[in-house]
């Protein structure tokens, strides 16, 4: 071969071989973001899964909330009558009760 032949298929060799760097540089960079994207899916399906959880979490606090409020009422409800029937009620004179 001579040194013309030589160089031109130097230049051909390392003309492919830089557009196969590049080639797999541009494949990492898609393998990237494709697995970049499905972290992303995952973690969003994880956030929903506790979004709902968490949702499902504040009904049920503020449902027993609401069952402890009603309880209570109903507690001074029963504590009236029966102060009602003994005549304790509170500042009444001759009630005994202060």
């Amino acid at each position: 071969m001579t040194d013309e032949q030589l160089t031109a298929a130097f230049g051909s060799l390392r003309k492919d071989l830089l557009a196969a760097i590049q080639q797999s540089k541009d494949d990492a960079i898609e393998a990237a973001r494709t697995m970049q994207d499905e972290i992303l899916r995952g973690v969003r399906h994880v956030i929903e899964t506790y979004e709902v959880r968490m949702r499902h979490l504040e009904a049920n606090v503020g449902n027993m909330e609401t069952a402890e409020r009603l309880r209570m009422a109903i507690l001074e409800q029963r504590v009236s009558a029966i102060e009602t029937k003994l005549r304790m009620i509170p500042g009444e004179p001759g009630s005994g009760a202060r």
